[in-house]
């Protein structure tokens, strides 16, 4: 497979790494070694595209397509995380798909243990659409930042855009760590509403207010399947209203007097405010 030093170190990385998870929703590693020279892996066959791929086929992918996916990926990041591993490099490109229906996560060339990630804070690598804002702030990573990767994934897989994308890579990254994402129904209006608030809650810029684990975010995806009730809410939609430059609601209010909260209805993050507020 490779001659290069590096690039052996990297794989041997990711074969020790992925060799430690042991999931039906990540792609497994039988072996690994050096042959004439030439390291090479042994891992279970995935050969039916990635989710990179579908989405390029397809724009936007359909919402059941996209439900399913994230739950099996959540799954498999659950796995992941209880082995004490931050995968670092989630994205539609390291989905990979054993069949239609079967979604593996790939390339744990990125993965590190959680009590050793202060070690890689100083570098930030993985793909800027899809990287969460903490590696950025070079702040400690944790689990909850595999699921903001995830949340951007999903997010761009539904809305046929990512969260954020400005015209070079250091804009994108500026505008992850300091823009509110637009709701994904801006751009695809057939994303359901609470698939779209569940999405929110993984690309919230503190981990905090994400989903605790992987665990919860699959649970929520599932109920939603389920046609349950979610767990997750509609997060500080003031804010994102406030803030979104493409609302500029305030800017469009005739200076009236104060305004109270109460006239104002909220419509995932759009203000409607009826005539009798002013």
């Amino acid at each position: 497979m490779s001659a290069d030093p590096n690039e052996i170190r990297r794989l041997e990385h990711e074969a020790r790494a992925t060799a430690a998870v042991n999931d039906p929703h990540v792609v497994q590693v039988f072996s690994s070694g050096t042959d004439h020279g030439q390291f090479y892996l042994v891992m279970e066959l995935v050969d039916q595209g990635s989710l990179d791929d579908r989405m390029a086929e397809q724009g936007k992918v359909g919402e059941a397509q996209v439900l399913d996916t994230g739950i099996q990926v959540a799954r498999g990041l659950r796995a992941a995380h209880e082995k004490g591993l931050i995968h670092r490099d989630i994205k539609p490109g390291n989905i990979l798909f054993a069949d239609d229906a079967t979604a593996k996560i790939g390339d744990f060339g990125l993965a590190v243990a959680a009590e050793q990630n202060a070690e890689a804070q100083n570098e930030i690598w993985g793909t800027p659409y899809y990287v969460a804002p903490e590696r950025l702030n070079n702040e400690p990573e944790d689990f909850r930042s595999d699921i903001y990767s995830l949340g951007a994934t999903l997010y761009h897989a539904m809305a046929g855009r990512p969260p954020f994308e400005g015209h070079s890579i250091l804009q994108t990254l500026q505008q992850v760590r300091e823009q509110e994402p637009a709701h994904p129904r801006r751009s695809n209006p057939r994303v359901d509403r609470d698939l779209q608030t569940i999405c929110l809650k993984c690309l919230q810029k503190e981990p905090a207010h994400r989903y605790a684990s992987a665990l919860a975010l699959a649970k929520d995806l599932d109920r939603f399947l389920e046609g349950e009730p979610i767990q997750a809410r509609p997060i500080a939609a003031w804010r994102y209203s406030i803030e979104a430059k493409s609302y500029r609601f305030w800017s469009a209010i005739p200076a009236r007097g104060p305004i109270s909260p109460r006239c104002c209805a909220i419509d995932f993050g759009i203000f409607k405010a009826p005539s009798s507020c002013f």
